[in-house]
Order: structure tokens, then C-alpha cells, then sequence
């Protein structure tokens, strides 16, 4: 098995915080993928969970199609993080299917892309309705520009089931909507939120938008991550809640893991008071996943 990668690679983080979030043992992930005719030892599995080791035979590729699906994973979310001498032995056929759909969301999900800005403070506000069934998100940003003519920025969400409607997304001032994107078979939507006018390197613009999303079942669990990446001066978020949930936590994923593939030492979570509002408010929060999520 090939020396791993260093922890930039991004490949045993995201494996194992889709392990953790599926919520499968590893013998249950195993034995799933038996049953697809996927043979892959529990050892080794073990490996690329911590990043001790890294696919990149053939059989170990296919492992990771069937991993990526079996996880709830969008098509390339593992592969994409490989060494490159990998991704070019992957099967052809699969990787022609999947250039198009990647090709439109691999700058919203920042993968392999010249930042052009960054964010100097993001609000963002949260209703979920007594029924569990309905979910406001309303998103404030100061963006930066890091070079001259920024005149967009893209903003990229995961539908929790395939089968639901996309969020109705509203723009407030300072910017219009421009592009919508939707990979049905991910249940990704991506969109190019359009400035109203170029920004110079350097410069300031607030915008806002609004998501209104309707589920198709009840959402007893769930929540909102905001991913950060670079330098950000604050991150606010507030939760209005029709009834109190009966558990709620915060959780800071670094993105990266250790040798046993627990996790890292960058690792966060805490307990948060349980009430109809809750708030979480940072300052020069680190880069990585911010999540909040609820349990009633």
C-alpha cells in the first residue's frame, strides 16, 4: 500500500467525518460493501480513515466509488483528494461521467481553484418551524476582494434527500442572483451570487441572501455547518427555534486527523444551552467546518 499523502490532501479527513456522521461501525461498512461485491479489509480501511496509507490501485479505487456512494459522498469527493498518478489510473468511462457535473462544482466547493476573496465577516441566521418540516437561513457577508474585478462569488449547499425540492434562494441588496446549478443525482445546488459592481483588490462589499427550504419529513435532527477558509475577522450565527431542542451542540472539524483516525487535536465540540434561541458568535474563527446541530 502507497506512503500517504501529507494531512493537505484533504483525502482521510473527509472519509472519516463521513464515517462519523453515517454513524456505521467499520465491520458494518464493510460487510455493506461485500454485499455489493466490494472487497476491502478492515486494516485498510483503517489506514485511509487515519491517512497512515492512500488508494491507488485499481481495486482500491473502485473501493472508493463505492465508498463515496455508500457514505452519502458526491461523485469525486473522495477520489478528487487522491495523488494525481491515482486519479489518472481511474477507470475512464467514470471519470468522463464525472468531469461535467465536477466541473461546475469544483470552484464552489474550492477544490483546485485560485481563491480570488475571501470573507471579513459572516452572519448567518436561522427559523426552524414548529413542524420541523420548513427552515429559513438568511446569509449576511462582508467579502474582500484579493485581486482586482471580483464581480461574483459562488455559494454551494447538500440537500439532505434526494427527493426534495432545492431552496427557494432570495438575493437582498447589493448583489442579484446569476446562475443556478442543481446535480440531481448529488443533491447539490450551486449558484454565482453577482455583485453590483466589481471590486478593486482590497475592497469591502456587503451582500445578503436568503434560503427558504421545505423538507419532505420531519427534521427531529439536524443542523448548519459554515465552512471558513482563510482569514475571517468574525462568524455569528443565531438559531430560532419554535420549541427548544432537547440537545444542541456546536462542533469545529479542522479538517485534518490523527494516526488512529479518531480525530485531530483541532478538533471542537461543546454542548450549548438548550432554548427557543441560541447564538454562536466567533471571532478570527480558525478555517474549517463550524457546525451546529440539533436533536429534539
Amino acid at each position: 500500500m502507497p506512503t500517504a499523502q501529507t494531512p493537505e490532501n484533504g483525502f482521510a479527513a473527509v472519509l472519516a467525518r463521513a464515517i462519523r456522521d453515517s454513524r456505521l461501525s467499520l465491520p458494518q461498512i464493510q460487510n455493506q460493501l461485500k454485499r455489493q461485491g466490494v472487497q476491502l479489509d478492515l486494516a485498510t480501511l483503517t489506514y485511509w480513515r487515519s491517512g497512515s496509507a492512500l488508494p491507488t490501485q485499481d481495486p482500491d479505487l473502485k473501493a472508493v466509488a463505492a465508498l463515496e456512494d455508500l457514505l452519502g459522498l458526491g461523485v469525486g469527493q473522495l477520489s478528487l483528494r487522491l495523488p494525481e498518478d491515482a486519479i489518472s489510473r481511474w477507470d475512464p468511462v467514470r471519470r468522463a461521467s464525472a468531469a461535467e457535473q465536477l466541473k461546475q462544482t469544483l470552484s464552489v466547493l474550492g477544490l483546485h481553484l485560485e481563491d480570488r476573496h475571501d470573507y471579513a465577516f459572516v452572519q448567518d441566521t436561522l427559523w426552524v418551524s414548529g413542524d420541523r418540516m420548513e427552515q429559513r437561513e438568511h446569509t449576511r457577508q462582508l467579502v474582500r476582494a484579493l485581486c482586482d474585478g471580483v464581480d461574483s462569488v459562488p455559494i454551494a449547499m447538500r440537500q439532505r434527500f434526494l427527493g426534495d425540492e432545492p431552496p427557494l434562494i432570495t438575493v437582498g441588496q447589493g448583489c442579484e442572483l446569476r446562475d443556478v446549478v442543481r446535480l440531481e443525482e448529488e443533491a447539490i445546488l450551486c449558484a454565482e451570487i453577482s455583485l453590483s459592481r466589481p471590486l478593486a483588490k482590497g475592497e469591502l462589499h456587503m451582500f445578503d441572501y436568503t434560503m427558504d427550504w421545505r423538507f419532505s419529513e420531519r427534521q427531529d435532527d439536524y443542523g448548519f455547518t459554515r465552512v471558513v477558509r482563510g482569514d475571517m475577522r468574525y462568524w455569528a450565527l443565531v438559531a430560532h427555534f419554535a420549541e427548544a431542542p432537547s440537545q444542541i451542540s456546536y462542533y469545529f472539524d479542522f479538517a485534518n486527523a490523527t494516526s488512529d483516525g479518531v480525530g485531530s487535536a483541532n478538533e471542537q465540540s461543546q454542548e450549548l444551552q438548550s432554548w427557543t434561541t441560541v447564538e454562536v458568535v466567533l471571532r478570527d474563527p480558525l478555517p474549517g467546518m463550524h457546525s451546529v446541530s440539533w436533536d429534539f
